[in-house]
């Protein structure tokens, strides 16, 4: 994921140097951004990792999906369906509401929490890119309320 991570005002051009291994991405308002490093090629590759990106200038929500890909178990409810929800103000709070049985291969969850204004840590630690990473919960509901923090 860039760290370029960075906020422009309305009504004017923008240029963004980019190479056959890059494409920018503008987000407006809020919004749930998922990517993976890890799938080149969706038939081989297996998901490990997981990257949200979370603009939280106002409430949102977000549908992740996941099944085996290869079966049709998912009629048998064997998928994860993952609501994630975010509630902005000044506490913003992420909650994951998931339900089927299919046991996710995701290891990791790197949550980055961006604002035109502000940015957030979980009560750890906060790196300078506000980003926050932590062992995936198992299925199930989990919630995480974060405070607003100004990043310099």
């Amino acid at each position: 994921m860039n760290d370029n991570l960075r906020a422009y005002k309305g009504g004017q051009t923008i240029e963004v140097p980019v190479t056959l291994a890059s494409i920018p991405m503008f987000l407006r308002g809020s919004a749930v951004v998922v990517t993976t490093e890890d799938v080149k090629h969706i038939l081989k590759d297996t998901m490990r990792q997981i990257d949200l990106l979370v603009a939280a200038e106002t409430d949102t929500s977000f549908v992740l999906y996941d099944d085996d890909g290869h079966t049709e178990d998912y009629k048998n409810g064997v998928y994860a369906k993952t609501t994630i929800t975010v509630k902005a103000g000044d506490r913003t709070d992420i909650r994951f509401a998931t339900e089927g049985s299919y046991e996710s291969p995701v290891e990791r969850m790197t949550l980055k929490l961006v604002s035109s204004t502000s940015s957030a840590t979980a009560g750890r630690p906060q790196s300078p890119a506000g980003t926050i990473t932590c062992p995936t919960a198992p299925s199930g509901s989990s919630s995480q309320s974060l405070p607003r923090r100004t990043l310099r």
